[in-house]
């Protein structure tokens, strides 16, 4: 599928395992952070700098992952999924939006985007590609948008489910995330 992407790294997620608690998956998020921010110019080859914004535990606000991608145009700009460097729609949304580490305005390299850095507990994924011989491709994506939309909390569906529609070269994904399973038991996905 072409999943939405805010930059070459676009994403990652610290998760607590075992014993570890969200605190050290926080503390762990924000040394990845600051190192993506500051980059390794010396290094051979060069690391470029990229903006990070951080989500989750990490953050005192514990700003939401999908709250921060609609801040940055994720869902809209970079809805192509194939990574081509920032959309003018992402560009714009990180000059309102000042990164927790990196570069931001015209310091940001557009060929590198951003990348959004975390401490969350685990997170469950679902990707369900869905075909239908009998329909046309914006048919078909028309009907599995409506279906994330009704899934999710969002759209009134289940509690703690974020998903989306996105083109897959044989059909539709509906990718859906379980943020916890105390909120709704993943048989029920």
């Amino acid at each position: 599928a072409t999943h939405p992407r805010v930059g070459v790294v676009d994403h990652v997620a610290c998760n607590p395992l075992g014993s570890a608690t969200c605190e050290e998956a926080a503390a762990l998020a924000r040394r990845i952070g600051r190192q993506l921010g500051l980059g390794e110019p010396t290094s051979t080859p060069p690391v470029p700098a990229v903006p990070v914004y951080l989500y989750g535990a990490v953050r005192e606000d514990g700003r939401p992952l999908a709250a921060l991608r609609r801040s940055l145009g994720y869902f809209g700009g970079a809805a192509k999924g194939e990574w081509s460097g920032l959309s003018p729609q992402m560009r714009l949304a990180m000059a309102n939006l000042s990164p927790d580490f990196g570069p931001e305005g015209e310091q940001v390299d557009e060929q590198q985007g951003a990348a959004v850095v975390g401490a969350v507990p685990w997170v469950h994924n679902y990707n369900l590609l869905l075909t239908a011989a009998d329909l046309g491709e914006e048919e078909l994506m028309a009907r599995c948008r409506r279906i994330a939309r009704a899934t999710s909390a969002r759209g009134g569906g289940l509690a703690a489910v974020e998903t989306m529609a996105l083109p897959h070269e044989r059909g539709v994904e509906v990718a859906c995330n379980l943020l916890d399973v105390s909120a709704t038991p993943s048989a029920e996905v």
